[in-house]
């Protein structure tokens, strides 16, 4: 009887069947945009989604929020305690909302939902140290329903396509720029062509360089103008020659 391969059992690491440790924090802090771009950055944040809570329908959407139908703008972070505490989190939370500086409606209040008595004893003790209590709510955490795809990371999306944009603006830019440097080159040499003013002299000091018009040497342009106006003093000239026409022999 031929017996099946086995692998060879390897001793198991002192990590392995540790699971990562998650906790859950939601705060509201008006628009739900910049917070979740804000605890994004923060070391020991797992994920973060924005949605709506605290309202009454029971399928939220933006437009319904927006209606007025009790929901909030909210923003729920994914959090190891063991590399960031509740606490840290509601010091950035005090310190980036924007919700709390005027009691706002629904969509855009000032809220903490807490997920357990330990959370709200934390979040109330937080609330009065900041001295921001007249417009924040502290309430049982209830149900969830994530926002839109194009609400979830909207500030990181928006950088991405603005940079995108500069990007290529820059590379067309430079494509178009090519034939215009090289006219500037062009007329930047007829310019320094057509500047007369010999190196000694630029040597000379200011007070011993005013020297009369005749005496400068003609510049192209000075030598064109000169030609027009002998034209012109030709062709009054040759006019004033002319007998004058007899009108009565028409």
């Amino acid at each position: 009887m031929e017996l099946s391969r086995q692998r060879p059992s390897t001793p198991c690491s002192p990590s392995a069947g540790r699971t990562e440790r998650r906790e859950i924090a939601t705060f509201a802090m008006g628009c739900f945009w910049k917070p979740q771009a804000a605890f994004d950055k923060v070391p020991g944040v797992l994920k973060t989604s924005v949605g709506y809570t605290g309202g009454t329908s029971p399928d939220p959407t933006y437009k319904t929020v927006k209606g007025g139908d009790g929901h909030s703008e909210a923003l729920r972070i994914e959090f190891d305690p063991t590399k960031v505490t509740y606490g840290e989190l509601l010091q950035v939370f005090h310190r980036d909302n924007k919700g709390d500086s005027v009691c706002r409606r629904a969509q855009y209040r000032s809220a903490i939902w807490v997920h357990s008595p330990e959370q709200r004893a934390l979040a109330e003790e937080a609330s009065r140290a900041a001295g921001k209590s007249d417009c924040l709510h502290i309430l049982e955490a209830v149900s969830w329903t994530d926002a839109e795809e194009r609400h979830q990371k909207y500030d990181e999306k928006r950088e991405a396509q603005a940079s995108t944009v500069v990007k290529s603006g820059a590379i067309a830019s430079s494509r178009k720029a090519s034939p215009l440097l090289a006219e500037a080159k062009v007329a930047q040499q007829l310019t320094e062509s057509l500047k007369v003013q010999p190196e000694e002299e630029q040597q000379q000091p200011q007070q011993q360089q005013q020297v009369s018009v005749e005496a400068k040497p003609p510049t192209p342009w000075s030598q064109a103008t000169l030609w027009f106006a002998s034209a012109r003093a030709a062709r009054r000239k040759c006019k004033a020659s002319l007998p004058p026409t007899d009108l009565s022999s028409i």
